[in-house]
């Protein structure tokens, strides 16, 4: 299987910044390269959207441009890494999105969000 991980965020965009000034794009990365490093292990065949804190493409064009890895990969499954943040402290938990129209894309946001609940203790926001 060919599978596109995309460290949200990067280069420009820090994304979301914690109190201690801890960045997204940071946390995105190295989560992401525990995720290629398990698929590999695991005889998938990777590529990242990013391998550093440099982005090659403008604001403008960044979702295109991270698509347009994936698809010149041909990838078969694409996975968008993020922390989201919130000013409300009681607004927690892990959520997992798919493509509304695939079907295959809902049964692995499922798969996912239940290892993720379960090794994160946080709370099941659902998949989405």
């Amino acid at each position: 299987m060919k599978i596109c991980i995309d460290p949200g965020h990067g280069g420009y965009d820090p994304g979301a910044v914690g109190p201690s000034g801890l960045k997204e794009k940071d946390i995105t990365l190295a989560v992401s390269f525990l995720v290629a490093e398990k698929l590999k292990a695991a005889g998938q065949n990777v590529v990242l959207t990013r391998i550093g804190d440099i982005v090659t493409w403008t604001p403008d064009g960044d979702l295109s441009k991270r698509c347009q890895v994936a698809n010149n990969f041909n990838a078969d499954v694409f996975v968008s890494i993020h922390c989201n943040s919130a000013t409300n402290p009681a607004a927690t938990g892990t959520e997992t999105y798919h493509h509304a129209a695939s079907t295959n894309g809902k049964r692995l946001a499922g798969a996912v969000q239940g290892e993720l609940v379960a090794a994160l203790g946080l709370p099941d926001r659902g998949v989405k």
